[in-house]
């Protein structure tokens, strides 16, 4: 009686049930699925995806579109004094033709520039080392 009160609750719910047998008593037990719409995959006797092509004047296409704002790119380094003894990495890739930060931090991994020793995490390199580099 308690088994057919709880397919009777399981059916009110509006669950799909996949049939199990119970290995015990050999009767069908029946198992609540997921609820709700069907997963989406490619199964059989689907039908191919459509694809949509567009009709008419190709010059009538698309709507005018608004101006896009141009933002202004930051800068590549902060200018660089005249009088400055020490360089951040930008300030050397700048001074040595336009090099990106990781070839910078190449060119004082392989040891063809040796950063200031301060005790500061600021990785900085003397001037006169890099317009010996640059020539």
């Amino acid at each position: 009686m308690t088994d057919l009160l709880a397919d009777a609750a399981i059916r009110l719910r509006g669950a799909r049930t996949t049939p199990a047998t119970s290995s015990l008593s050999g009767r069908v037990i029946a198992y609540p699925k997921r609820a709700g719409r069907p997963r989406s995959g490619n199964k059989v006797g689907t039908g191919a995806a459509i694809t949509r092509t567009s009709s008419g004047d190709p010059r009538r296409a698309r709507a005018p579109q608004a101006p896009r704002l141009v933002r202004k790119s930051p800068p590549l380094a902060r200018p660089i004094a005249p009088d400055a003894v020490l360089l951040d990495l930008r300030q050397v890739g700048v001074m040595l033709g336009g090099l990106s930060l990781a070839a910078v931090r190449g060119l004082v991994a392989r040891g063809k520039l040796v950063p200031a020793a301060l005790g500061v995490r600021r990785v900085l390199i003397s001037r006169q080392q890099v317009e010996a580099l640059a020539r």
